[in-house]
């Protein structure tokens, strides 16, 4: 599986999975002045979850703005649940046909070896939000229906006269965008600064995707049954935190405030998104963003999962977050030609114009196997091998090679110790344009020939077909 385009990395990374089961919603809700006493700024056990408030919920009557900030205060107990992490649910792989694909060179990798238990690493905890979806059971809902997530800008977010013009090249020629559809997250602002311990001052300055994953890094916990605690006691704080982020936008609105006389400073800055979460949970490994474009959260992963097997963390905190806050994220997509022309996104499909731009943020808790089994963890999931790599000089910037793409899927497979053949189905990149998902494919039966003299099969698939994947990939594992 590689997530990217040309001129960033790819990554890859063979994967065990079992459906996701629950995610804890949240709600926007009335404030209040007193920071709760379960905060992560107090000093009794922290929690691990947002919980609905049992106060009925509001909504703001005035227009959203990128620069505020929809709080639910709480007061009261701890609502951590004090629940033990339940028997761990060993996450097996069946055996899997292999595709059937023509004969052609391909990249030459090491025979699969069985790959030794500790070195592989174990999901024990998740949790997203995408469109349509405020948690991980939701999105398996969507997915299970087929629901199309797509839909036009939000009018909240900002009005379509004057950005929009339904003429591709006119649309370019005018520094406009020809599309106006995408898949977006509600209640994306909905935030509760107090009971992160955070002024609501300096929240309506933070970047909504740094907030959105520091929520999301607090779910992932919970699900996972850890507390701040048992971070420190059981693992000594060793913890890291390794977010996929590549999207800016939120700060272009200062210099609007500024002319208003507003004294708020809009930020956005990828190392906040990762050391957010370990300055809140006083975690001492490796805190890291990753911006590799659309591989940004594989990549995140897969140093993740690196710097498990070397030992300088005991757990990571991984995945991604993107939004679209600002108009001129679509308007430079539309200069280069890469968006849709109708919304809809044809992944592997005949008449593909382009992708459709998606939100989302995704965080997964990762341990190493031998260690999640020892601690009797919840593993969701089994990663056995990843991979890295860049696809160098190829006809253009934005134009992917197709032997990078095989060279990373054989390393990635060599390093899991699995076979093509064992591999059922793949979840791809999936741009919906004629040039790249070609090349992708092309990529893909150069990577799975040499084991392909079975004659048996395999599916491939993209998310982005219904815009409840986003770019950059969640990193969802499998």
């Amino acid at each position: 599986m590689t997530g990217s385009s040309a001129g960033s990395d790819r990554c890859s990374a063979p994967s065990s999975a079992s459906r996701p089961r629950r995610s804890t919603p949240r709600r926007r809700c009335r404030p209040t002045a007193s920071t709760p006493s379960s905060s992560p700024g107090s000093t009794g056990n922290s929690p691990a979850s947002f919980r609905a408030c049992p106060r009925r919920c509001c909504t703001s009557s005035t227009p959203w703005m990128p620069w505020r900030v929809t709080s639910c205060g709480r007061t009261g107990s701890s609502v951590w649940t004090g629940r033990e992490p339940e028997k761990p649910r060993r996450a097996t792989a069946a055996p899997r046909p292999a595709p059937s694909l023509t004969e052609r060179p391909a990249p030459a990798a090491a025979p699969p070896a069985p790959r030794p238990t500790e070195d592989a690493v174990a999901v024990i905890g998740m949790s997203g939000r995408f469109p349509m979806a405020r948690n991980l059971r939701e999105f398996w809902e969507n997915l299970a229906t087929g629901r199309d997530c797509v839909t036009e800008i939000p009018e909240d977010r900002w009005p379509l006269e004057g950005f929009y013009h339904p003429d591709r090249d006119e649309a370019v020629a005018a520094g406009l965008s020809y599309g106006k559809w995408g898949g977006f997250l509600d209640g994306f602002d909905e935030f509760d600064p107090l009971f992160f311990a955070i002024s609501p001052q300096e929240a309506m300055s933070m970047d909504p995707q740094e907030r959105l994953f520091l929520q999301e890094s607090w779910n992932a916990l919970e699900d996972a049954g850890y507390t701040r605690r048992r971070l420190a006691d059981a693992h000594r704080r060793k913890v890291g935190v390794f977010a996929g982020v590549s999207k800016t936008g939120f700060d272009l609105y200062g210099p609007e405030l500024w002319k208003r006389n507003e004294k708020l400073h809009p930020l956005t800055s990828f190392a906040s998104v990762a050391n957010r979460v370990s300055y809140l949970l006083d975690l001492t490994g490796p805190s890291l963003p990753v911006d590799t474009l659309c591989s940004s959260s594989l990549s995140a992963v897969h140093e993740a999962m690196q710097h498990l097997l070397r030992g300088e963390c005991d757990l990571a905190v991984a995945g991604g977050v993107n939004l679209y806050l600002h108009p001129s994220n679509y308007t430079l997509m539309s200069g280069k030609r890469m968006l849709s022309d109708d919304g809809k996104c044809r992944s592997f499909g005949a008449g593909g114009s382009g992708f459709v731009p998606g939100e989302g943020v995704a965080v997964v808790l990762l341990k190493r196997l031998c260690d999640a089994e020892r601690d009797n963890d919840n593993i969701r999931a089994v990663l056995r091998g990843s991979s890295v790599n860049h696809g160098g000089r190829t006809n253009g910037y934005t134009v992917p090679s197709p032997v990078a793409q095989a060279e990373v899927v054989r390393e990635a497979l060599a390093r899991a110790g699995v076979s093509a053949g064992e591999v059922s189905f793949v979840e791809a990149h999936g741009t919906g344009t004629e040039l790249g998902d070609p090349i992708e494919i092309d990529g893909l039966t150069q990577a799975f020939a040499p084991d392909a003299a079975s004659g048996q099969h395999c599916a491939i698939g993209s998310l982005r077909a219904t815009s409840v994947t986003s770019r950059p990939p969640p990193a969802s594992p499998g």
